[in-house]
């Protein structure tokens, strides 16, 4: 049954198409051809201050197009998780006063080539759409507070990215301008869901296993507390995502302490069956371990991030789930949801 329903995952990322399209900057035509630009600080006070929103960790210069305002590659963490910080659990956002630009994509989370063009480990970005007072005026839905989306991907939680033009919610906003859109991005495969606290080492990575739901988490946290400065209400989020985007939201509903980050729950082809044990997980680690050559965790930290993705990769797929590790999920999460655990 697990298989089948791993197929739906793969299969259901074609749902979403009303937020792909044509591009909604200028700088260029293809939102994927945007990763080859990079976000810089501003120093010299020249940006649109009607365009800039301060948040928490700093304050962040969108872009307009045809009514609709994108803030793109706003980083939720603190520290990006590489180095010593890969299979480590995101690091909070600091405050900062700095002024950057939100004009493109970020990278894509690592993963098989094909999907997403730039890449790395240092993933963890954000992307958000607006309408214009402009375009709320026109359909006289202008409030003090708009509702907030905020879309989750699909992908078989080894691929996809907030920087596909699938995901890309420009006209999904001018068409509903009375919302605003927030996409996530969060760690996939190895790098987000691969259980190390059996082995010898592996005492100081207990959350590798969910590591992609705790980004997502943290991604909610960054929304809840910066998402007025966008015009938004944080008290009126909902979370969103197909396959195994809608995985994720099912789960998220059921982790202590995230409701107050969110309300309500759409969740496109996918269930919280597709997750795994803790026996499963420590099995697929242990054979890409030996198919690696790695004894420790050390050995896996030598192993550059390309190579240890395209030597997994296959083995991966279709075996990449979140895992009901009795701590950051429950170990049965349908009866978490019969004991009223997503309840507020």
């Amino acid at each position: 049954m697990k298989w089948m329903l791993a197929a739906i995952i793969i299969c259901g990322t074609v749902v979403l198409t009303s937020c792909s399209g044509k591009a909604n900057k200028p700088v260029s035509t293809n939102p994927e051809e945007e990763t080859a630009n990079v976000n810089k600080k501003i120093t010299d006070g020249n940006y649109d201050k009607s365009l800039a929103v301060k948040c928490v960790n700093g304050t962040f210069v969108g872009q307009k197009t045809d009514h609709v305002i994108t803030y793109k590659g706003i980083p939720f963490v603190g520290q990006q998780p590489v180095g010593n910080l890969r299979w480590k659990a995101p690091v909070e956002y600091a405050p900062n006063d700095g002024v950057y630009e939100a004009y493109y994509n970020a990278k894509g989370a690592c993963q098989l080539e094909g999907t997403v063009d730039s890449q790395g480990e240092d993933c963890l970005y954000l992307n958000v759409y607006k309408a214009d007072e402009a375009a709320t005026e026109k359909t006289m839905v202008r409030t003090n507070r708009q509702p907030v989306m905020v879309w989750i991907h699909g992908g078989a939680f080894v691929g996809g990215g907030t920087g596909m033009s699938l995901f890309d919610c420009h006209n999904f906003v001018q068409e509903n301008p009375d919302v605003i859109v927030v996409t996530v991005a969060y760690r996939l495969g190895v790098m987000g869901f691969l259980h190390l606290s059996h082995l010898a080492d592996g005492k100081d990575y207990p959350d590798a296993q969910n590591l992609g739901i705790m980004d997502q988490l943290m991604a909610l946290k960054w929304v809840h507390e910066n998402i007025a400065g966008f015009g938004g209400d944080p008290d009126n989020v909902t979370i969103w995502g197909e396959s195994a985007g809608a995985v994720s939201c099912s789960l998220l509903a059921l982790v202590k302490g995230s409701q107050q980050y969110f309300k309500k729950v759409i969740a496109q082809s996918g269930t919280p069956a597709i997750t795994q044990s803790t026996e499963e997980a420590i099995e697929w680690t242990n054979v890409i371990m030996e198919t690696l050559g790695c004894k420790t965790v050390a050995d896996l930290q030598k192993v550059d991030a390309k190579k240890l993705v395209e030597a997994t990769g296959n083995l991966f797929t279709l075996r990449t789930f979140p895992e009901r590790d009795g701590k950051f999920l429950p170990l049965d999460p349908h009866e978490a949801y019969a004991n009223g655990a997503a309840k507020t």
